[in-house]
């Protein structure tokens, strides 16, 4: 009401700058809606409403809607758009864009970089030009364009001291910007600075107002403006009534307090207790730079401006007892006072606080999922708040978007929510796929980077790729040995040998053979080995892959080179016609965003009278820069608000959140650029991105009404070290800790000692959160605030770790249900899977567990070494199938080097060297050549289980095992097995000899017929039906270890060395995720023992013959 009160007087007051003051924004809304009820003028004129975020603008929007019942015919220009249109309202001689705009004027700097002359004056940039590619004389020219304008903004006496031949501000080393900047302004266009003069002169000559001008101006919610922009308003004030808007978070004078750090530096010998005029409150001192400053300015305008104060307490003005921590805070900057000096008590914290909270995080995930929870909890805590009223503000929003996306849209408990404020680039996949492409004629040409080009509809659609075809394209490409170049040339031109293997077009010209010439591997064609694909839509589909890969190595030769800007607009239109396919909105309006940064880089250089040739990577940062700074929508949707930390953003909401505090990331440093002379000689009211930062903090605290809410990651993930926050929060925290003191302190004029959680008012307000979300910390009830709300995470938090360093045991009660029937039809193979690796059997097939890693990414650089997956082992077994094929050994030799899966050069035909060696040996020991005979049919059924299949590798002499390796536990167990059902199977076929030989590296195993040999298939198999409801006690590398060893004590050693590890071991098989979720850290030794000597002993005891 008192606003309103004011407002109403204020309707006959001539036209005049007019500064009405409030320290809530809600206020100003108040008297911004007042104001409008009654138009000035022409009542069909637009209002003009000057803010400089979207999401005031929206908010605004909203709030005058609800106060007003519409809200329209409304202009909303920027600052900067506002100030420029006023001028050429005035001014004739003002272009439609300033020739010293600084994309034009980047274009300026760097044709006249292409002509410095050997002045001495131009010797530094000279010396630093030399030093830079063209992508870096670019990015020079771009930063020094910045530089001056900010220069015509703040120094406007710079700029015209150096146009009459002075060099003021620049010592002898910077005499080069001075005469830079005269060689710009020689095209006799006007700049910013020349044209405020004319404007200014301009308004003083006249008596009546200019054309052109909005009948009323209100500027909202803008913290600062630079002196020139003030000065301007002033003048406007004779004509017109301006309306400034200001959120100010204290009603007394403070444009001259000082922070605590400055008065130290300047009077280092002071007391600070002394110095509390000066300090005044020590938060906003600290944080309040920007605000300060431009206070000061407006207080120097004296009676050419009026004052209107609005400042409303932040409550109702109950008891102080009844306030909370951040009514505190804001009142105590209210009223420029500081809590615990000059007789004013401390506050009484109270442990039901929740108003100002502070949470320690091990990451940006955590962070979420912890926002998440307390969210839930501020909900429960205050039932009439709702989502809308919620707001949650970063440094860095698109660092935080897929954690956002990941936790509340897959939440148990969801929320609606938005976030707005992403660049463009990261919130629409078409815009980034195109500097991707870009980024080609510089890159590796990486298959996996290559491939997920692939992932973009609009990319993938022009190549008639769908997307359930990219798992076929990804393992054709993993197949053929792809890993990254186009080809060989590409590598000679990095200075690497011009090896084609693993390249795109050795990899493709392998798939397209094996498309038209299938071999199965075991041929070569004009030395490259097929690679067989599917015939019919599956060869096509190669062929639209190879179409795609060529003509990606085609654009790196159009984007090579240089060209002047409007040749690249012409090229890189072409890229986008030649890669895009746009159908749906989004996708189109990329295209469009692409089209019209190009149409600017023309229409920019034209302006710029530019006309000289420049690489792709000037092009490129010019695009980035056109489309960096575009944002999404504004947000205010009905959920909670995700958002960017902008200036001016000093919108109200209930819960206010401030995440990604960090320490060295915000706020935000300022960029060192050696030859800015703002930064060496400062003034009051310069721009500073750190004090700007500083401002919006404490706009955020004032624009909270319930809940300030802040976190950090303040522990590392890696090893738990502490990390500091932002000196933001820790201002912060050491006000809290000086004004406050907990209501439960028994006698609070007692010193606290460090370190006393008991008695620290900062314990109440900072809450550490565990490194995992299920830690049973999150659900035993001893911290409110690390509360969990997630019935999934309390099961797993019960079921899991506990605190232990291993896995609890999954089967540590009853033994599971009986298996389905169809896991008790089991084939040879299967049933050799199951003994190689029990609990992974059970687990996998009867649970569905799998703990791989499953990665789906292509390698991205040739083989060094054999992969873990075609190892010496797999090398080894290719070489001998091969050479069991009648195939020569060199043939195989060329087949297997022609695979690809060996490294370049020597140490590739070394690795080949070696295993064909090892392979010779082999086949020189196998028996004399014996009739083949048919594989074999079987069935046969024990304990439930129905074994059936064929078994294959038979001879008249019996069956022949070959492996290329030394025989160990898994070559015999193999065939142990294989040699009891070929017993089943030489009691039916009388042309089968029931004798087994293994043959391999180092020696040869002969296993003669058995008599029992029902009875040793019927304990595997019982052990199979046991092995599927309860984890089957063996662990056969552990068992083998102990049956290698004669004395009983030592093959128990033998076995817990395998099992537990050791000093000389790389491994512990209790470490292995499947042993652990099966055992945790204790084998049942004698059970894997009795196991141990069922197999092997039984192995050992039908041996005929051994040797090598």
């Amino acid at each position: 009401m008192l606003a309103r009160a004011r407002c109403r007087g204020r309707r006959e007051i001539p036209p005049m700058l007019t500064v009405i003051h409030s320290n809530r924004m809600e206020t100003l809304a108040d008297v911004l809606a007042a104001q409008l009820r009654a138009p000035l003028g022409d009542a069909f004129a637009a209002e003009t409403l000057v803010v400089a975020s979207n999401g005031l603008r929206r908010w605004l929007s909203l709030g005058l809607a609800e106060r007003l019942g519409v809200c329209a015919n409304l202009d909303w220009p920027l600052p900067s758009r506002l100030f420029w249109d006023l001028y050429r309202a005035l001014l004739p001689e003002v272009p439609q864009e300033s020739a010293y705009a600084t994309p034009i004027l980047a274009w300026r700097v760097l044709s006249e970089c292409g002509r410095l002359a050997d002045e001495a004056v131009f010797a530094p940039l000279a010396a630093y030009l030399e030093r830079q590619d063209e992508r870096g004389r670019y990015r020079l020219a771009r930063r020094i364009a910045d530089t001056f304008d900010q220069y015509l903004v703040y120094r406007p006496d710079w700029i015209e001291d150096w146009e009459q031949g002075g060099q003021r501000g620049a010592d002898a080393a910077d005499a080069w910007q001075p005469a830079l900047w005269r060689r710009l302004v020689a095209c006799g266009e006007p700049h910013r600075a020349q044209l405020h003069q004319r404007f200014l002169a301009a308004l003083q000559a006249r008596d009546t107002p200019p054309p052109g001008l909005p009948p009323r101006l209100s500027l909202i919610g803008i913290p600062a403006l630079p002196a020139a922009w003030l000065e301007t308003l002033q003048a406007l004030a004779r004509f017109l009534r301006i309306d400034l808007y200001l959120l100010n978070p204290c009603r007394e004078y403070w444009g001259l307090i000082e922070a605590e750090r400055t008065l130290a530096r300047r009077l280092p010998d002071s007391d600070p207790a002394e110095a509390y005029l000066e300090t005044g409150n020590r938060l906003l001192a600290s944080t309040g730079r920007l605000g300060r400053d431009f206070h000061h300015q407006l207080a120097e305008l004296g009676e050419q401006m009026v004052r209107i104060d609005a400042f409303d307490p932040p409550e109702p003005q109950p008891a102080e007892a009844a306030q909370t921590l951040l009514q505190v805070l804001q009142s105590d900057m209210l009223e420029l006072r500081e809590r615990g000096e000059r007789g004013l008590p401390r506050y009484r914290l109270r442990a039901d606080d929740d108003s100002v909270q502070l949470h320690v995080c091990h990451g940006r995930l955590r962070e979420i999922e912890v926002l998440h929870e307390r969210l839930l909890a501020l909900f429960a805590a205050h039932p009439a708040l709702g989502p809308a009223d919620v707001v949650v503000m970063t440094p860095d929003i698109d660092a935080y978007a897929a954690a956002i996306e990941a936790v509340f849209a897959g939440a148990e408990q969801r929320m609606p929510f938005d976030i707005v404020d992403r660049t463009a680039r990261a919130e629409n996949r078409t815009l980034d796929a195109v500097f991707r492409l870009l980024d080609m004629p510089d890159s590796r040409f990486e298959a996996d980077a290559v491939v997920s080009l692939l992932e973009v509809p609009a990319l993938r659609r022009r190549f008639g790729i769908a997307a359930d075809e990219l798992d076929s394209v990804r393992d054709w490409l993993s197949r053929a040995g792809v890993r990254w170049a186009w080809d060989g040339a590409q590598r000679a031109a990095l200075g690497l040998p011009a090896q084609p293997e693993h390249s795109w077009r050795w990899g493709l010209d392998r798939l397209l053979l094996g498309s038209a010439l299938p071999t199965g591997g075991r041929a070569l064609y004009a030395g490259l080995l097929p690679v067989d694909a599917p015939g019919g839509e599956a060869a096509r589909l190669v062929g639209r892959l190879a179409h795609f890969a060529a003509e990606l190595a085609a654009l790196r030769e159009r984007l090579s080179g240089r060209c002047p800007p409007a040749q690249w607009r012409t090229r890189l239109e072409a890229l986008l016609d030649g890669f895009l396919l746009a159908e749906d909105a989004s996708e189109l309006a990329a295209v469009q965003q692409w089209r019209d940064a190009l149409q600017r880089l023309e229409d920019t250089a034209v302006r710029a009278g530019f006309d000289a040739a420049v690489p792709l990577a000037a092009v490129r940062d010019f695009v980035l820069g056109e489309l960096g700074g575009e944002r999404g929508n504004a947000g205010l949707r009905g959920g909670i608000t995700f958002c960017r930390m902008v200036p001016m953003r000093a919108i109200p909401f209930e819960v206010v959140c401030v995440i990604g505090l960090n320490d060295g990331e915000y706020p935000r440093r300022a960029s060192r650029r050696d030859f800015d002379l703002l930064l060496r000689q400062p003034r009051r009211g310069d721009r500073s991105p750190r004090n700007e930062d500083r401002y919006l903090f404490l706009e955020a605290l004032l624009s909270a009404r319930q809940v300030f809410y802040m976190s950090y990651v303040g522990r590392s993930a890696r090893d738990d070290a502490e990390l500091p926050p932002s000196v933001l929060v820790a201002e912060l925290l050491d006000t809290i800790g000086r004004s406050c003191v907990r209501a439960d302190e028994p006698t609070p004029a007692l010193p606290r000692r460090p370190g006393d959680r008991a008695r620290d008012p900062l314990a109440l307000i900072r809450a550490e959160h565990p490194l995992q979300a299920f830690s049973p910390r999150a659900f035993d009830g001893a911290d409110a605030r690390l509360a969990s709300h997630s019935p999934r995470l309390a099961g797993l938090a019960r079921r899991i770790g506990r605190g232990q360093r291993l896995c609890q045991r999954l089967f540590a009660g009853e033994p599971l249900p009986p298996p389905p029937a169809e896991l008790l039809n089991v084939t040879p193979e299967r049933l050799i899977g199951f003994y190689s690796h029990p609990a992974r059997y059970l687990l996998r097939e009867r649970l569905g567990l799998r703990f791989e890693e499953l990665d789906g990414a292509l390698a991205h650089a040739e083989p060094f070494r054999l992969d873990e997956d075609w190892g010496e082992r797999a090398l080894r077994t290719e070489l001998l199938s091969l050479r069991r094929e009648d195939c020569a050994a060199d043939d195989a030799r060329r087949l297997v080097a022609a695979a690809g899966w060996l490294p370049h050069g020597a140490i590739g035909r070394l690795e080949l060297d070696g295993a064909s060696g090892a392979v010779d040996k082999v086949i020189a020991a196998l028996p004399p050549a014996s009739a083949d005979c048919e594989p074999c049919a079987l069935h046969y059924q024990h304990a439930g289980v129905t074994l059936s299949g064929w078994l294959r590798e038979l001879r008249a002499d019996g069956r022949l095992l070959v492996v290329a390796q030394p025989l160990g536990w898994r070559e015999r167990l193999t065939a142990w097995i294989g040699h009891l059902l070929l017993q089943l199977a030489a009691a039916e076929r009388p042309d089968i000899t029931p004798h087994t030989c293994l043959v391999g590296s180092d020696t040869a195993l002969r296993l003669k017929p058995l008599a029992n040999a029902a009875a040793e298939l019927d304990m595997l198999l019982a052990g199979y039906a046991s092995g599927l409801r309860a984890p089957l006690p063996f662990v056969p590398p552990c068992a083998w270890a102990a049956a290698r060893e004669s004395d009983s004590d030592a093959a128990r050693q033998a076995a817990r060395r395998k099992w537990e590890g050791g000093y000389n071991s790389r491994f512990a098989y209790r470490d292995e995720a499947y042993y652990a979720a099966a055992f945790s850290a204790e084998l049942p030794l004698d059970a894997c023992l009795d196991w141990g000597t069922r197999i092997f002993a039984a192995i050992e005891a039908a041996r005929s013959e051994e040797g090598a």
